[in-house]
């Protein structure tokens, strides 16, 4: 069993038994908390990690809209994208995104490259090639799709203006590799952008073990932004950005995990909302206490810019 953190080198303060909570399997898995950065790290890596990314996995099985509902998504695309058309700031008003509103804010133009690492099967590529972007593409070790590399990040070559690793980084047995390779294929003005579940957080304190947002074992490491500092500094990127862009899913997938409801069974919220124990109330004043949580650094997740230092 490893005694050190594998981001920072620094002691083991605690040890939890983190129960597998997508599929509901019965396993539990053993995760460690750094002394150092507070980051957490499962201890043992599965040998065989594809077992944990069947095709019901919710990455890879969302439908892509058509007709009218694809026109609205662009629509709505367009605004996050480049804060552009009424219409589009109602729809956004009403159906946030933050996957793609992370981009908002690196005046990219649709000649800008963009490489989305961990894509699952290529949704957010296919919605910026939609916006009339022309140089983009989607990496996955586990989709299944015909327009996505199946791999990770070092089966792709060329230079690129922003690479993308939405809830991708947490997935990946050697985050400092993949920072590294990403930042070997960077363009001199690029930007890596990573959203993830962070620690400290007021929902790990809360719930604890029960954090959906642990997902054992398929988040091999949920860092800290010290430690996602660190990570970057020895491949010679710095910290641009923070934002914070938690949701109540922090909230009602923690509550199924502490009652026992896994997050793909038919009566999560995720799966039926209808069917769910939460009450709509509920759930908006879980969005609500979200956004406070957003503004004061306590959510638990967080969108971060890296660019080369």
């Amino acid at each position: 069993m490893e005694t050190k953190c594998r981001v920072c080198g620094g002691e083991v303060a605690r040890m939890f038994d983190v129960p597998e909570m997508r599929y509901g399997t019965g396993e539990t898995f053993a995760y460690a908390q750094c002394a150092g950065c507070e980051g957490l790290q499962i201890v043992t890596i599965p040998a065989d990690l594809g077992r944990y990314y069947p095709a019901s996995y919710h990455a890879l099985a969302r439908p892509e809209p058509v007709g009218l509902r694809r026109a609205v998504r662009r629509w709505r695309d367009a605004y996050a994208v480049w804060d552009r058309g009424v219409i589009g700031w109602l729809l956004y008003a009403r159906w946030p995104e933050p996957a793609i509103r992370a981009l908002a804010g690196l005046e990219l133009s649709r000649a800008r490259r963009v490489l989305d690492v961990g894509c699952g099967p290529g949704i957010l590529a296919r919605r910026l090639l939609d916006l009339g972007f022309e140089n983009v593409m989607g990496i996955d070790p586990y989709a299944d799709a015909p327009d996505v590399v199946r791999g990770d990040i070092t089966a792709v070559d060329g230079v690129w203006d922003v690479i993308m690793f939405h809830h991708a980084l947490e997935h990946v047995p050697d985050p400092l590799a993949s920072l590294s390779a990403a930042m070997e294929r960077l363009a001199p003005d690029g930007a890596i952008l990573v959203r993830m579940p962070v620690v400290p957080c007021a929902v790990w304190d809360r719930y604890g073990v029960a954090w959906v947002q642990l997902d054992a074992p398929r988040h091999l490491h949920v860092l800290s932004l010290r430690g996602l500092e660190t990570l970057a500094g020895r491949v010679g990127l710095v910290v641009n950005a923070v934002k914070y862009d938690s949701t109540a899913f922090q909230f009602w997938g923690s509550e199924q995990v502490r009652m026992g409801i896994p997050l793909e069974s038919a009566r999560s919220y995720a799966v039926d909302p209808a069917q769910s124990v939460f009450r709509p109330a509920q759930v908006r004043a879980w969005a609500r206490e979200s956004r406070r949580l957003n503004v004061v650094g306590r959510g638990d997740q967080v969108m971060v810019v890296l660019r080369r230092g």
